[in-house]
């Protein structure tokens, strides 16, 4: 009973990690349009879309970068503590059945 626990244990504080759900600003479809206008071509209010977009953007990378560095150090850490306690897991029950003969 306490195996799948676990499992579900490791896989719930993975996913955040190995699947992102937020979307990629640098995609944007209103942002892909504006690197092709002429900044003087502009609106007040499409240069100021185009400035915060531009600064999301170059932060989305340096987290992407990070995160990939970050990511298959966090897997083998989590894989490691799931490996140990099936481990411990399986010599406490076999602790349990020597004692109950």
């Amino acid at each position: 009973m306490k195996k799948p626990l676990v499992i579900l244990l490791v896989f719930s504080l993975l996913s955040p990690y190995l699947v992102s759900a937020q979307p990629d600003s640098c995609q944007d479809k209103e942002f892909i349009r504006l690197k092709d206008v002429n900044i003087s071509d502009m609106t007040d209010r499409e240069y100021q879309y185009f400035m915060m977009m531009s600064k999301e953007c170059a932060d989305d990378k340096g987290e992407k970068k990070l995160m990939l560095k970050l990511k298959p150090k966090l897997l083998w850490f989590i894989t490691g503590i799931a490996i140990i306690y099936f481990l411990y897991d399986e010599v406490i029950d076999d602790k349990d059945e020597d004692n109950d003969d």
